[in-house]
């Protein structure tokens, strides 16, 4: 038996902001989770699985654009000729989608309902496979323990939308625990709504494949679906990577760089060895400058000329096959920090204190919730987006908190 195991496709969503960004490739960027899905769809004819599991989020919310839901229902008319089943549930996303809810679908399709969890059978390749739907966005009680238990002599599968215990910047949504998955006695757990690809247990097989196509890039590194095969009792899993468009972060220390000139060709350098550029995918790179450097000035005074210079060169090696998505300086000037200390003493106190916050994972909600007043007042813009000041994000407060050190140290330098 095969099948792939695929989740949040989030076909056709908006990416809205990308044309604050001069030069993006807009047109190319918002195709991509179609073209990512017509990828995955031909990889299920061409390793001939026997089905396909969606496990929610395949439309993007209140998208309203019936082309969308469309365009998933050809390519599901082309699985059926080839005669591949489809087993999908809806996730948050979608039980707030109208297209979800008024599109026919080709007869290979089966959606579980949102009712009680429960059971479709396959009598002919000995599986059953068990699911649910979202009836609503925000789903807060764990639906697992309600899933049905397992069928003796069959392969059993789960398929659930879910935050499981908690991840960094997703909706804690249909929360359960490991444990609990493992207890229903199921031979794998196909998960979604965790866009970062993550095998979570291999006994049983509990498994995220995370999104289809990265939107944003908070979504970095390569993005696909997992390809299973279960033969005498083993379960073999294989990740493909399907997407057109990756995002990454590129991150260049400048410690020991004496020129511009130089900095640029150790980021290119720092580039070739972090990606293979290819002509069939275009990556989306953010580069992140840092360190104690003596071009730092030099950096902060001439920023416009710099990126200029970077994005040529970068051109130059990818021939049009990279394209910078933003470029971030975080160098600092080369300071005696134990200098410092001894004629700013209270630094040291606050320094540490900076250091607990951004290491105490507890303190978010704390500091959210006295920033509530002032986050109301921001323009919706600035909040929003991939780079939105989003302080219930721990990740986003503990990089304020660093930012904040270098930027006190900055100006004691100068």
């Amino acid at each position: 038996m095969k099948f792939v195991h695929a989740a949040d496709v989030h076909l056709d969503s908006p990416l809205r902001g990308l044309e604050r960004y001069e030069g993006a490739p807009v047109e190319q960027i918002r195709g991509a989770t179609r073209k990512a899905f017509v990828n995955l769809v031909n990889l299920c004819i061409q390793k001939r699985v026997n089905f396909l599991i969606l496990a929610g989020d395949l439309y993007d919310g209140d998208l309203l654009d019936y082309q969308t839901g469309l365009f998933f229902a050809n390519q599901m008319s082309k699985l059926r000729e080839f005669g591949i089943k489809v087993y999908l549930v809806q996730g948050n996303h979608d039980a707030q989608s109208e297209i979800a809810k008024g599109v026919r679908l080709p007869d290979n399709v089966h959606t579980f309902s949102s009712g009680e969890p429960h059971t479709l059978v396959d009598q002919e390749l000995g599986v059953a496979l068990h699911g649910w739907s979202y009836p609503t966005r925000a789903v807060t009680e764990d639906i697992s323990q309600r899933y049905p238990d397992p069928l003796s002599g069959f392969y059993n599968i789960g398929i659930l939308h879910t935050s499981l215990d908690g991840r960094p910047g997703h909706d804690h949504y249909a929360p359960c625990s490991l444990q609990n998955l493992i207890n229903r006695g199921y031979d794998y757990w196909a998960l979604g709504h965790i866009h970062q690809r993550e095998i979570v247990t291999e006994k049983p097989l509990v498994v995220f494949p995370g999104n289809l196509q990265g939107r944003h890039v908070r979504e970095a590194g390569a993005k696909g679906c997992i390809y299973v095969e279960v033969s005498g009792g083993q379960t073999q899993i294989d990740f493909h990577p399907l997407d057109v468009v990756q995002w990454a972060v590129c991150t260049v220390n400048l410690g020991g760089i004496e020129t511009p000139a130089e900095a640029i060709d150790t980021a290119v350098e720092q580039l070739r060895s972090h990606i293979s550029i290819s002509r069939d995918k275009l990556y989306a790179v953010r580069f992140v400058f840092q360190g104690a450097t003596a071009v730092h000035h030099q950096l902060q005074k001439d920023k416009e000329h710099f990126i200029y210079n970077l994005r040529a060169a970068v051109n130059d090696v990818s021939r049009g096959g990279v394209w910078i998505e933003k470029v971030l300086f975080e160098t600092r000037q080369i300071a005696d920090i134990h200098r410092l200390l001894e004629e700013y003493p209270s630094l040291k106190n606050f320094f540490a204190i900076l250091k607990e916050l951004a290491e105490d994972d507890t303190i978010g909600p704390e500091i959210a919730a006295e920033l509530k007043g002032f986050y109301n007042l921001i323009p919706q813009e600035a909040v929003f987006g991939d780079d939105g000041l989003n302080i219930n994000d721990s990740e986003f407060l503990r990089a304020i908190m660093i930012q904040a050190q270098k930027m006190i140290i900055d100006e004691l330098v100068s």
